[in-house]
């Protein structure tokens, strides 16, 4: 885990991820989580959803927070569809959909000009009784401007 923290680049995160996946050691939620941090930190959504999707097909669930950083990558990379499409799964999943995670695909849909789409996500959370956040509000007022 110290390890996974320590890698500047999500590349080496993700080598390291995949190593220990293959090897006897098997990689912890926090381990992997590291991993999507460090893809979340440099907008590399596509590796954040990468190791997503193999700890849900392996035996390493991952928490709200892994989630919440993959989908914020999405954010970070423009990438909307995709963050709604985790939450979604989220919610398959059976996770707890959080304040964060929603604020990470509201913050999404405020990036790529889907003020619609915000404000469904501020609907959903509403109806869900999901506590609003200063960062929902500010998102979704942006979205709308």
């Amino acid at each position: 885990n110290a390890s996974m923290s320590a890698c500047e680049h999500w590349q080496q995160a993700f080598k390291l991820f995949e190593a220990i996946r293959n090897d006897v050691i098997l990689p912890d939620a926090i381990t992997a989580s590291a991993a999507i941090v460090s893809c979340e930190r440099r907008a590399e959504w596509r590796q954040a959803i990468r190791l997503l999707r193999l700890m849900w097909r392996s035996d390493v669930l991952p928490g709200v927070s892994s989630c919440s950083a993959a989908i914020s990558a999405c954010a970070k990379g423009g990438e909307w569809e995709n963050a709604l499409r985790l939450l979604s799964e989220m919610d398959q999943q059976q996770m707890e959909t959080t304040t964060i995670a929603f604020n990470a695909a509201i913050t999404a849909c405020e990036k790529s000009g889907e003020w619609q789409k915000a404000l469904q996500l501020v609907s959903t959370m509403a109806r869900c009784e999901i506590d609003f956040s200063t960062i929902t509000r500010n998102a979704a007022i942006s979205a709308c401007e």
